[in-house]
């Protein structure tokens, strides 16, 4: 199993933390958020992680080849991340979609039954949290017959089913329909788009199912207040590590 992690953009949300420092190693209780993550995919045994890099990549991957959980993770350098964005960075790691393989964002804390559930999928699956207030969602989903048909942040609340945030698993199959959806929106000059866009598009052709969870299985640090909060997070959810 190989997990592919977005890491390249600058978190310029988090300023002042990401001045000098990827979102990714920014340090929660005293461990970098990429930390939580490997640590859980130690624990289940994924083979190989591929960690696609871009500003300050050089920390990440100073990181990795002292890191004690893995002896095979992969950093593959987005040279354009300054003027691309994540639908770029996921096609980079192109190389390793022969097998299944999940995607997990880079900025995401994640309780350990998630990650295994993610894991152990048999099938292509989005994860969808539908327990959150419409309001408060940022990348709105609309749900039929228990697979995505659309995605976007400004879904109205009564289209609104629930949030994906950045969790799915793609078999061979469907990752070949998904690399063909990027391409499309790369041939049409939209490398600026996130990877989300290419899931969209392939969601009006073939089924995608989803898989629901609960806002405490999951927390997303994309500014300061989620910083700050990041902390009791971790204390009441995450198992320790």
């Amino acid at each position: 199993m190989n997990v592919i992690i977005p890491a390249a953009g600058r978190g310029t949300r988090l300023l002042p933390l990401t001045s000098n420092c990827p979102k990714c190693l920014v340090e929660i209780n005293d461990k970098p958020i990429l930390h939580y993550l490997l640590s859980d995919l130690k624990k289940l045994n994924v083979t190989k992680v591929i960690i696609v890099t871009g500003y300050r990549g050089e920390m990440i991957r100073e990181y990795v080849d002292a890191c004690e959980y893995f002896s095979d993770i992969i950093c593959i350098q987005n040279s354009q991340f300054d003027s691309t964005n994540s639908i770029v960075s996921l096609a980079l790691s192109r190389t390793f979609w022969q097998n299944d393989f999940c995607i997990i964002d880079s900025d995401l804390l994640l309780r350990f039954d998630v990650v295994e559930q993610l894991i152990k999928s048999n099938n292509t699956c989005l994860f969808i949290d539908n327990t959150k207030n419409p309001d408060s969602i940022d990348m709105k989903v609309k749900v039929k017959d228990e697979r995505l048909i659309y995605m976007d942040k400004n879904l109205s609340r009564d289209e609104t089913f629930g949030e994906f945030f950045g969790l799915s698993h793609w078999t061979p199959e469907d990752a070949a329909d998904l690399s063909n959806e990027i391409d499309q929106l790369i041939n049409q000059n939209k490398s600026d788009v996130w990877y989300e866009f290419a899931i969209r598009s392939l969601a009006q052709k073939k089924k995608l199912p989803i898989k629901t969870c609960t806002s405490d299985t999951w927390f997303e640090i994309d500014n300061i207040l989620d910083f700050q909060k990041a902390g009791s997070f971790i204390k009441h959810h995450l198992d320790k590590t």
